[in-house]
């Protein structure tokens, strides 16, 4: 009978040719004193386009098909007597609404249209939008950049171009609006309807 000995080289390479786990990153190190070892993670963050307007009430980040009016009504001693008239309706207050357009693609173009002058059913009988006044001012929750208001013209998009600040754009208003009450038109109500012109478009598009 054979007695076998194993030498300690055969050991040593016994002992080093074991299967070791694989990691993806990790660093060994050995020695006297002072010593180091590294490891690394990446991180990434997807972020997609996005774009968001509201003109009113609205849900922040969400579709909200609610659409306000504001009402004017005008008293019969003051009728085209050049006294700017405070409305009612709107999501802040009597005729005030909250204005915001945000957007992370760059460049925003932020526009206003309607479809003709405000008419009440009659042929020939209109009040135009240039008698709806709007001023903007800094809203409840103010941004970097108060949004201005695109001007209201009869049958036609008037737009803006909104400026990004490292990429983004992010401006918000509180829009006051006044009937200016300088002209004296016919008896009868004006807009408050698709079919009679009283609603405006606002549309904010990214390239």
């Amino acid at each position: 009978m054979r007695t076998r000995f194993l030498t300690g080289a055969t050991l040593l390479l016994a002992t080093v040719t074991l299967p070791v786990a694989a990691y993806a990153d990790s660093n060994y190190t050995t020695g006297t004193g002072t010593i180091t070892a590294t490891s690394h993670l990446n991180f990434q963050v997807t972020i997609p386009q996005v774009l968001y307007v509201q003109v009113s009430t609205g849900t922040a980040f969400a579709n909200n098909t609610t659409i306000d009016t504001i009402t004017y009504t005008a008293p019969g001693a003051s009728v085209g007597n050049g006294t700017a008239i405070t409305g009612t309706g709107g999501n802040l207050s009597n005729g005030v609404v909250a204005a915001q357009v945000i957007g992370n693609g760059g460049v925003v173009t932020f526009s206003s249209t309607t479809a003709g002058q405000l008419n009440n059913g009659t042929s020939g009988q209109n009040i135009s939008y240039s008698q709806i006044n709007c001023v903007a001012s800094a809203a409840a929750s103010p941004t970097t950049t108060t949004l201005a208001h695109p001007a209201l013209a009869d049958g036609a998009t008037t737009s803006e171009t909104l400026t990004p600040v490292n990429g983004v754009v992010n401006q918000a208003a509180k829009w006051t609006f006044t009937y200016l009450n300088t002209t004296v038109p016919a008896a009868g109500t004006y807009g408050g309807t698709v079919a009679l012109n009283g609603q405006a478009v606002y549309t904010a598009s990214m390239p």
